[in-house]
C-alpha cells in the first residue's frame, strides 16, 4: 500500500514539475457560433432569425500558479439572417402585403474582455481549461433592404440602416488542450456569450428603441503557443 502511495506522489511531482516551466499561452482559434434563445428566434416580438455563424478569437494567458491565472481575450462573430423566414413572418403579420423581397447583411458582434483561467493536467499531453471573464461587447444590427408587393399601394422599397450598442458582459468557457510537443498545443473550445442590448432605429415619429437578446455559444478549434519561463 505504502508503495503505490509512494509511485502516486511521484507521478503528481512529476507532473507538477512538467507544469511549472509552462506558465502562459497565446491562442487563435476559429469555429461556428451558435445563436440561442430570441437571438434565432423566428418571431417578430423579439426574435432576431440568426442562424449559425462564425468566430474568431485570440487570446493571451499567464498563469501565476500551477493552476490558475489571468488573460484577455479579443473575439468576433457574425450571424446571418434568415431571410426566407424573416419574409414569411413580415408577410404573415401584415394582411396589406402579398410578397417580399429581403436582402439583409449578418449581425456582427465583437467582444474583449479580461479574467481568469484556470487548468488541470490529465496527463503529460491533455489538460483541461476553465475561464471566467469580464469585458465589453459590441452589437451591430444588419442593413437590410425591404422589395414589398402590396395588395393595394405601397412603396416600392424602404431599408433598415444598421444601430450599435455595447454592453458590458461576462463570458464563461470550458475547453480541453492537447500538448504536440515543447512550444505548441491545440485545444478545443467552447463559450457562452449572453447580452441583452438596445437599439436605436430612426422612424417618422421619432427614435424607437428595441431591445434584442444576443446570446450564441462559441465553438473553437485553435492553436496555442506555450509560454515558458526564460
Amino acid at each position: 500500500m505504502k508503495a503505490w502511495f509512494f509511485f502516486f506522489l511521484l507521478i503528481l511531482f512529476s507532473l507538477q514539475g512538467w507544469a511549472q516551466h509552462e506558465k502562459g499561452f497565446l491562442s487563435i482559434s476559429s469555429g461556428p457560433s451558435f445563436p440561442i434563445g430570441k437571438y434565432s428566434s423566428t418571431e417578430l416580438n423579439g426574435g432576431s432569425f440568426t442562424t449559425t455563424g462564425i468566430t474568431m478569437s485570440v487570446e493571451g494567458v499567464w498563469f501565476f500558479t500551477n493552476h490558475f491565472g489571468v488573460g484577455v481575450e479579443a473575439g468576433y462573430q457574425q450571424h446571418p439572417v434568415d431571410v426566407s423566414a424573416l419574409a414569411t413572418a413580415k408577410v404573415n403579420a401584415d394582411p396589406f402585403l402579398s410578397h417580399v423581397v429581403i436582402r439583409s447583411d449578418p449581425f456582427l458582434v465583437m467582444h474583449a474582455a479580461a479574467g481568469f483561467h484556470t487548468r488541470w493536467y490529465l496527463n503529460t499531453k491533455w489538460s483541461v481549461t476553465g475561464k471566467i471573464m469580464a469585458g465589453m461587447l459590441w452589437a451591430t444590427t444588419p442593413y437590410q433592404l425591404y422589395k414589398p408587393t402590396y395588395y393595394i399601394i405601397g412603396p416600392n422599397f424602404y431599408e433598415i440602416t444598421p444601430s450599435r450598442d455595447q454592453k458590458i458582459f461576462v463570458v464563461p468557457g470550458l475547453g480541453v488542450q492537447y500538448k504536440i510537443n515543447r512550444c505548441l498545443a491545440l485545444k478545443l473550445e467552447t463559450e457562452l456569450v449572453s447580452r441583452t442590448m438596445k437599439f436605436g432605429f430612426e422612424t417618422s415619429e421619432g427614435i424607437r428603441y428595441d431591445q434584442k437578446q444576443v446570446s450564441f455559444i462559441n465553438t473553437m478549434a485553435g492553436l496555442v503557443i506555450l509560454l515558458h519561463k526564460p
